[in-house]
């Protein structure tokens, strides 16, 4: 029987922005090798970024899938690997709209092949929309056979009970916050940055206090981008313009209303879910960003508490690192999203890494191997050891379906050593 993975991004998300790669490329051939060495045959069946899906008045199409050769395998079954990509910052429903025309592409409604979904971030919540009892997507009800032939969805770093960083965005000036997005996706050095400010200075002043976007949206953009030599046709200007023009998300992954869309999503009895929970405490190594994250992740949200810490979890947790995982000054966070928020059912695997560490965005050590480091530094010390055992975890659960979902059980907890002697 054929598995098919769908890898879901996160908010602010995408599959591929010009040279960068929101999943790090060696997941596909960690899942690939270790679903292959489980008697699985594997094909990896990799979509490419997904344009203005989501765009009022576009018509957008699934691009045909890109197949690699096969890699043989024990078994007559065989997995297709996915790639999605949502609305960068699109309100969760365009999302899952994003994400179901991509199952319909991939899959066909007469087929016998299992549906499994790897999420991250806020790809959980479209997961869980997409699969919910009754979900009704542009109208129209979702699909009832997408649901049966769903085997497994593994949520990592999801924020099922919202994010405090949402309210923070939404705080901000939205092209404030853009033109800040612009800088960190084409890593303009700061020397660059001080000679440019006086002009972006100036425009985002005459911004100050507007809602929305001006009509000439593409004039809009042209003025905060074309300082950084970015402009329309480019794969950063149009990832830009689609936050800038879509953003309910923000709205979405506020915890007042995660309390309402938890209550209005039914999750399929039959099937299997698992939950990969990061957190990262500020060490010596981490940069200012994520100090300043970790401190705003971590708040409580007042009148919209987040669930207890399972017990089997907490155990766990400050068994293998000496790490207590509960409220007030025992919260703990990735550097963007609560543990707690991340805990809605059965907590398999804890990664000591922050947000972005999970998907392969690190920083790299010697003799590790190469790719971008990540913008965001903990000092987790999480490194390729605990990236591949993570992601041969996520392979073994895809097969297994863990039988248990007790949410007091124990997950498996990975941490570097070199964190926790």
């Amino acid at each position: 029987m054929t598995m098919q993975v769908f890898l879901v991004p996160g908010l602010l998300g995408f599959d591929r922005l010009g040279s960068l790669v929101y999943f790090d490329p060696r997941i596909d051939s960690l899942l690939r090798d270790h679903l292959a060495s489980r008697g699985r045959e594997v094909t990896i069946h990799a979509l490419s970024a997904v344009s203005h899906l989501d765009e009022p008045g576009r018509q957008g199409t699934i691009p045909t899938p890109v197949d690699v050769p096969p890699v043989p395998a024990r078994g007559a079954g065989s997995s297709w690997i996915v790639r999605v990509s949502p609305a960068p910052a699109g309100a969760i429903e365009h999302r899952a709209r994003a994400l179901l025309r991509a199952v319909l592409d991939a899959a066909k409604p007469k087929g016998r092949d299992e549906l499994c979904f790897v999420t991250h971030s806020t790809g959980g919540l479209d997961a869980r929309l997409l699969l919910s009892e009754g979900a009704v997507i542009d109208g129209r009800a979702v699909p009832t056979w997408i649901r049966n032939r769903t085997r497994s969805v593994i949520t990592i770093s999801a924020p099922h009970h919202g994010a405090p960083l949402a309210n923070l965005a939404l705080s901000l000036n939205l092209p404030t916050l853009v033109a800040a997005m612009a800088f960190v996706v084409t890593g303009q050095e700061p020397w660059r940055l001080v000679r440019q400010a006086g002009a972006l200075a100036a425009r985002l002043a005459a911004w100050v206090g507007r809602i929305g976007l001006p009509t000439g949206e593409a004039g809009w953009l042209a003025g905060v981008l074309g300082d950084l030599g970015i402009g329309p046709g480019d794969s950063v200007y149009d990832y830009l313009r689609s936050v800038a023009r879509d953003n309910g998300a923000f709205f979405n992954l506020a915890p007042e209303t995660c309390v309402t869309i938890n209550s209005a999503l039914r999750p399929p009895g039959d099937v299997h879910f698992a939950e990969v929970v990061s957190m990262a405490s500020p060490s010596g190594e981490a940069n200012l960003l994520f100090q300043f994250l970790w401190k705003h992740s971590r708040a409580p949200s007042g009148e919209y508490p987040y669930p207890a810490v399972p017990l089997g979890v907490a155990r766990a947790v400050e068994g293998a690192t000496g790490m207590r995982l509960g409220t007030g000054d025992d919260e703990q966070s990735d550097g963007v999203v609560a543990c707690r928020s991340q805990m809605n059912g059965r907590v398999g695997c804890v990664a000591v890494g922050d947000h972005l560490d999970v998907v392969g965005m690190y920083r790299r050590k010697d003799g590790d191997a190469g790719g971008p480091s990540s913008w965001l530094v903990s000092g987790s010390n999480f490194g390729t050891p605990e990236f591949e055992r993570l992601w041969r975890w996520i392979a073994d659960e895809l097969v297994d379906c863990a039988t248990t979902a007790d949410p007091n059980s124990r997950p498996i907890v990975i941490a570097s050593a070199r964190q926790h002697p």
